[in-house]
């Protein structure tokens, strides 16, 4: 049973996942509206000092992806069952979490409101919509859609026909 298990696991690691490009697309814009929600709030919530559940959410984020990412590290040798994701995607997929936790933080713990404090979450948020880093982890690639030969190619149109002459009366 197990031996039939271990060809699924390394098709679908082998290579790029093909998925259709409408799809790709619709992920990558709710990753991006994502990043602005995050941007919006990593803005606003760190001024609030009455929001503690925002504070303490905060800091659960960043420990929550601090510690994936280590188990991650700390796995990486030692699995022989092929589910690793290999460090760099590892990364990759812990990238936003940890950068967008730790802004959040740097503009709770610092008091007063200076340029930066504003500054610093909108070049995050631009950063991680530009990268969408989460997305080019997951190693999908668009299937095209391949054109049908119903529609005819500038190099197959038929010639243009001159209609036969008539006989002179």
């Amino acid at each position: 049973m197990a031996t039939d298990q271990t060809p699924a696991i390394e098709a679908a690691t082998d290579g790029p996942r093909l998925v259709p490009a409408h799809s790709l697309r619709r992920r990558i814009q709710l990753e991006r509206l994502t990043y602005g929600a995050a941007t919006l709030g990593i803005t606003i919530a760190p001024t609030q000092p009455d929001w503690t559940a925002a504070h303490l959410t905060a800091g659960g984020i960043a420990v929550g992806a601090f510690c994936w990412l280590w188990k991650k590290l700390d796995r990486r040798d030692d699995d022989t069952t092929g589910h690793t994701l290999g460090f760099l995607q590892a990364t990759q997929r812990a990238l936003p979490w940890l950068t967008g936790a730790s802004v959040y933080l740097t503009d709770l713990l610092h008091p007063g409101t200076t340029w930066w404090e504003y500054l610093a979450p909108a070049a995050w948020g631009i950063t991680m919509a530009g990268t969408t880093p989460i997305t080019h982890s997951l190693n999908l690639k668009a299937i095209l859609p391949t054109p049908t030969t119903e529609t005819p190619t500038p190099d197959t149109t038929p010639a243009q026909q001159t209609p036969p002459a008539l006989p002179a009366p």
